[in-house]
């Protein structure tokens, strides 16, 4: 027992030591030059969820593998410091018993901990892809911010061009693994559906005008005229077959998107309010903190 804990104490010693030393020789008193806080990036909100939910993860699991060793050397202790107890198999029985819980307490938890992490990264995977087509509105000369915070969430993404302001959200649903028409969604604005090839889920709209409504006050408040703010939903992977009725909310594919957000007959926001507006968006995403504010290693100067 003493040369364990004898190891641990010098490596402990050894580490902080030659931590001081580097410090005391100049490199590590440095920090990042970044002066300022970064944008979100897509799905900021989702990789720190599913950030979240991966330590979850490691922590049950080294709970549930731990735990039998814990309870066997609970067990042999318990029979070392009283050798001469009587029916040491009860004693064996209660240990078994809670391992036996505490086991399946851990599978249970992981796996419903695992299939929330699982669909949180699916929707990650969603929004980056979204934001990789949205984002080549730029070179057009549009100005793009992703999961854009408010009051009761968060936005997509937001896209301010001369036609516009536009809110998006996406949404993320799983295709059939054959046949023909897997791809296929049928958007009926009349009862407010989306049609899939398997099934049929309500079309977001309370929750895109949610996020209109609060964007549009926002801007006016901020940038002091009232820009006209549209509601979209982008449904990567899927191709609309149909579209019955209309709506405020426009549903679409997020492939080649620029028709959708460049509109030739309506040009509405001049230069200078894309600008004025862009400003207010950058504001509000600019929170990122750099992950390289500690000190870091600096190159040995020539």
């Amino acid at each position: 027992m003493a040369v364990p804990l004898g190891i641990f104490i010098v490596s402990m010693v050894t580490i902080v030591y030659g931590f001081r030393q580097r410090r005391s020789r100049g490199f590590l008193n440095r920090k990042s030059s970044l002066t300022r806080e970064l944008l979100r990036p897509p799905g900021y909100q989702l990789q720190l969820r599913s950030n979240d939910l991966t330590d979850d993860l490691q922590t049950d699991l080294s709970v549930g593998i731990t735990m039998p060793i814990v309870l066997y050397a609970a067990f042999m202790t318990h029979l070392a410091i009283t050798p001469g107890s009587e029916f040491p198999w009860v004693i064996a029985v209660m240990f078994l018993i809670g391992w036996v819980a505490i086991e399946i307490f851990v599978i249970i938890r992981t796996s419903k901990t695992w299939n929330e992490r699982q669909k949180v990264r699916h929707g990650l995977d969603g929004e980056r892809a979204v934001a990789e087509e949205l984002n080549r509105l730029m070179l057009d000369g549009a100005r793009v911010f992703h999961d854009v915070p408010f009051t009761y969430g968060n936005i997509d993404h937001v896209v301010v061009t001369v036609s516009g302001v536009y809110a998006v959200e996406t949404k993320m649903y799983g295709k059939l693994k054959a046949g023909e028409t897997q791809a296929e969604v049928i958007v009926d604005h009349e009862q407010g559906r989306l049609r899939f090839p398997d099934r049929s889920v309500p079309i977001p709209e309370k929750q895109v005008e949610t996020a209109v409504n609060w964007l549009r006050q926002y801007l006016k408040d901020a940038v002091g005229f009232e820009a006209r703010v549209e509601g979209m939903v982008a449904l990567p992977g899927w191709f609309i077959k149909d579209r019955i009725g209309r709506s405020h909310v426009f549903v679409f594919n997020p492939l080649n998107p620029r028709r959708f957000f460049f509109h030739d007959n309506r040009r509405i926001l001049s230069a200078e309010r894309i600008q004025q507006i862009a400003h207010q968006l950058d504001r509000l995403c600019r929170d990122v903190e750099p992950v390289s504010n500690e000190p870091v290693p600096q190159p040995k100067s020539k």
